[in-house]
């Protein structure tokens, strides 16, 4: 009678488990032991010659793992070899190092990996010693561990890089180096160079860099190490709405959503591309100087373990809000050059080929160049060379004749004419003296551009004039950005009143952040970060020295921002009070420009990238549509804002 009823229950649960489906019958199956999942990658490294060491790296800092080692050269186990490290003798020359490291845990299946080495060498490279950098110390050839690369602490979208040093050794120049990452113990597919873009999936991650390096005579060198730093989440924050209307005395109110427990909000409010002084509530009145301006806010979302990030609204929808006017600074400068008599001490030099009627064109817009800054400058002994591109051998035989040259001239003249289609100019100090040589466009080949690059160059000669060590230890943007803005303001700018072509060119700049960083050209990834209006990344582009395309462009918007709210008798006092006082390290030039700029403008400047934020964003906007307009690429719709979250930098 009881077997009867045990058959009828077996039966009845397997009928209910038919009818859950597989998902249900797994959860009474009796699962195999679950294999360990190491946060560290399991390999070997180390210097593969007689009188090297090669160490295993595994997850030693968990306690609950206990590891074991067996080591093989060709294969063939090496007795009594059972610890982490085995040091190499001149028995193992010329075999193949491998291991094979076992990891247990307990209620865990074994993990049992073949960790590949290389040949043993019958030698060490003998170094010239050591080397530190913030507060590490190695030997060389050696590497740093993995470190933020232009930013404090490690951050979404933003570059880790794995700096090593193979060289300053008696083995020569590596030919060969190879870097790879690892994330929670597994190879990042494509993660192959030497710095690597953190992307969401690795907030609170173990992140780790490899290094392999192969010399001429066979000698291979290998090191892992981890990112000390944890990679902090991001938080959530949706694009801020504004309710209300823009009409006097009414109140605004500023409303966000996409929020994470636990976050901390804070508001500042915007009115025509500066910040109100106080106005860090959720409600903003309007006063009668916010009537016909753009008013915005710009939210900040804080969370303990998550990298900060802001948002920022659009503008309020009133009558009579016009759009940005990048024009005026432009115009400043511009309606400011005084038209003069004056003789400069510059001597001009032209190839066979420049005519009269193009040295008086360039003759002219020098002189301009040399009216504006004539309060700040004055030219001794310049020497201005033209030359076409046809001019190659006559350019040769000039600079020969004038050695000092040549050292401010890599790969000579011809070079730089083939590689830029003579779209370059020189400028450099030779025996105390200035020297410019510009390659001149003519005809259909040229362009607003080529009109600017006189005032570029002299703007340059007005900033060495203060201090000709400015581009050491500088702000990384204003020597060529200020060039570049003073360049398109005083010459170009006259004949683009709608600023169509010097925003073409500006996006132009932006593109080699795309080719750089290896996305589709023209992709805009750059104004991509503008367009997010995150203060903590825009702080990070005024900070970093990157490419001099980047100068450009970051250097020219914040001038046209300062000169456009201050005034350029502000911008050229601070230029001149930093360059005079900022020292020759990076820590003096801190200390000096924060008394320089706040001195200036009257706001500290570690607070610029709060206050220049909305203007970066309206600014982008305007870039892209004028390079689509260029290049006739449609325009349907208003470009949609973009998750800060779901939409990283470089995602």
């Amino acid at each position: 009678m009881r077997t009867t009823r045990f058959v009828s229950l077996v039966l009845a649960i397997v009928i209910a488990l038919q009818s859950l489906g597989a998902s249900a019958q797994a959860a009474w199956q009796t699962d195999e032991p679950t294999q360990i999942n190491p946060t560290t990658p399991v390999l070997i490294v180390g210097s593969y010659g007689v009188g090297g060491e090669i160490r295993a790296i595994y997850p030693s800092a968990d306690a609950t793992i206990r590891t074991s080692f067996e080591w093989f050269a060709d294969q063939q186990k090496l007795p009594q070899q059972i610890s982490s490290r085995l040091s190499l003798t001149e028995a193992l020359v010329g075999k193949v190092i491998s291991a094979k490291i076992t990891l247990r845990k307990r209620d865990f299946a074994n993990l049992v990996v073949h960790a590949q080495g290389a040949i043993v060498h019958n030698g060490l490279p003998v170094s010239s010693g050591s080397m530190g950098y913030m507060g590490e110390s190695i030997n060389m050839p050696g590497c740093f561990a993995p470190r933020p690369s232009e930013v404090e602490t490690p951050t979404l979208g933003w570059n880790i890089w794995f700096s090593c040093n193979p060289w300053n050794t008696d083995y020569g120049f590596p030919p060969e180096r190879k870097f790879a990452w690892y994330r929670n113990g597994s190879l990042i597919a494509g993660a192959s160079g030497q710095e690597y873009e953190l992307k969401p999936i690795d907030s609170g991650k173990e992140l780790w860099g490899f290094f392999q390096t192969t010399y001429e005579n066979g000698f291979v060198f290998t090191e892992a190490k981890k990112l000390a730093a944890p990679i902090p989440y991001v938080s959530k924050l949706g694009t801020p709405t504004i309710s209300g209307e823009l009409s006097l005395d009414s109140t605004l109110t500023a409303r966000v959503s996409s929020l994470d427990a636990g976050t901390t909000i804070s508001y500042q409010w915007f009115s025509d591309y500066l910040p109100v002084i106080g106005e860090t509530n959720k409600t903003f009145k309007v006063r009668n100087e916010d009537l016909g301006k753009a008013v915005q806010v710009l939210v900040s979302a804080d969370k303990v373990g998550f990298t900060k990030i802001t948002a920022l609204s659009d503008p309020v929808a009133g009558f009579g809000v016009k759009p940005l006017n990048a024009l005026d600074s432009y115009l400043k400068i511009n309606r400011a050059v005084p038209a003069t008599n004056n003789v400069f001490d510059i001597s001009y030099v032209v190839s066979p080929t420049v005519t009269n009627s193009m040295l008086e064109r360039e003759k002219a817009l020098l002189q301009r160049a040399a009216d504006y800054w004539s309060n700040d400058y004055t030219p001794n002994g310049v020497t201005v060379v033209y030359i076409t591109k046809t001019d190659a051998t006559w350019a040769e035989n000039l600079v020969a004749q004038h050695p000092s040259w040549g050292g401010a001239i890599p790969g000579g003249i011809t070079s730089w004419i083939n590689k830029a289609n003579c779209g370059f100019a020189l400028a450099f100090l030779a025996d105390s003296k200035q020297v410019f040589i510009e390659c001149l466009h003519d005809g259909a080949d040229r362009s607003l551009q080529d009109d600017s690059v006189g005032a570029h160059e002299y703007t340059h000669w007005f900033q060495y004039a203060q201090n000709p060590s400015i581009a050491i230890y500088t702000v990384p943007w204003l020597v060529e950005g200020q060039a570049n803005f003073f360049g398109e303001a005083i010459n170009a700018v006259q004949n683009d009143p709608k600023l169509q072509f010097i925003n073409y060119s500006l996006a132009g700049y932006a593109t080699q952040w795309d080719i750089y960083r290896g996305y589709t050209f023209a992709d805009f990834k750059e104004l991509d970060i503008f367009d997010r209006a995150n203060v903590f990344e825009n702080k990070v582009m005024l900070q970093r020295n990157g490419l001099v395309w980047d100068q450009y462009l970051i250097g020219t918007l914040v001038s046209e921002w300062l000169v456009s709210k201050f005034g350029n008798d502000k911008f050229v006092t601070w230029t001149k009070t930093l360059m005079t006082t900022k020292g020759q390290t990076r820590e003096s030039e801190i200390a000096a420009n924060a008394i320089a700029f706040k001195s200036s403008f009257g706001f500290e400047f570690a607070d610029l990238a709060t206050w220049i934020t909305p203007y970066l964003a309206a600014r982008s906007a305007q870039i892209r549509g004028a390079w689509n307009r260029q290049m006739n690429i449609p325009v349907t719709q208003p470009r949609p804002k973009k998750d800060p979250l779901q939409n990283c930098l470089g995602q």
